[in-house]
């Protein structure tokens, strides 16, 4: 402990004859300590002003440019979830839902569901008939959710989520489960607006729906 005193200025040694003699420093050495962190803040602070410029630098400028996220495997998903939890926007899914709840675990995607709501988040879905499929349709309207179905025949190894200004496109195969994240306006908004309302005009609405729900505009 002496030996940590010391190194820290806090206190100081000498030695007269064989004998070593330990003492505290001036309480003023406080002072001193301080205004050594201080200095060394100032020049963190200066390092770090000047990457800071550096990487707001090399950002694109052009809002048009997309930015694009790529994630890999479940937790990849998974991470692509939770950020949908801080929309300001209703939230569109088009995906193959018995496969997707099949790689996530359907307890995870329920307890997700359950949070979702609780942030009153409405979402619109679009996925075949399947077990998991009927198994949501008993919690359309404590979830906030609304469901429309397509054959039960169809099959696919893909899913799209929209939310703000975000859609991602997820990849089930197995192996090579990714998610990219396009963050783009126009790219969102052409698909939420026109391709994601096509495909919900065709689809067919499940028997359990939540009441006043339709088409949200935003």
């Amino acid at each position: 402990a002496l030996q940590q005193l010391v190194k820290k200025g806090l206190a100081y040694e000498s030695r007269k004859g064989k004998r070593r003699l330990v003492a505290a420093e001036n309480p003023d050495v406080f002072y001193s300590l301080l205004q050594k962190q201080e200095n060394e803040l100032r020049m963190v602070k200066t390092g770090l002003d000047y990457t800071t410029n550096l990487l707001r630098g090399i950002r694109p400028s052009d809002k048009s440019v997309p930015t694009v996220k790529f994630y890999e495997g479940v937790e990849g998903f998974k991470k692509m979830l939770e950020n949908t939890l801080e929309t300001k926007t209703e939230v569109l899914v088009f995906t193959y839902v018995d496969l997707f709840a099949q790689l996530l675990d359907p307890e995870y995607l329920e307890d997700y569901y359950e949070r979702r709501a609780s942030k009153s988040i409405h979402t619109r879905l679009i996925f075949p008939d399947g077990e998991f499929a009927r198994r949501v349709s008993v919690n359309l309207e404590r979830w906030h959710m609304t469901v429309r179905l397509l054959p039960k025949e169809l099959r696919w190894k893909s899913g799209i989520f929209s939310w703000d200004d975000n859609i991602a496109i997820q990849s089930f195969t197995e192996g090579k489960l990714t998610c990219t994240i396009i963050q783009n306006k126009d790219i969102v908004q052409f698909y939420r607006d026109i391709i994601f309302e096509i495909v919900w005009g065709q689809a067919v609405p499940t028997t359990s729906q939540p009441q006043g729900r339709g088409k949200t505009h935003t």
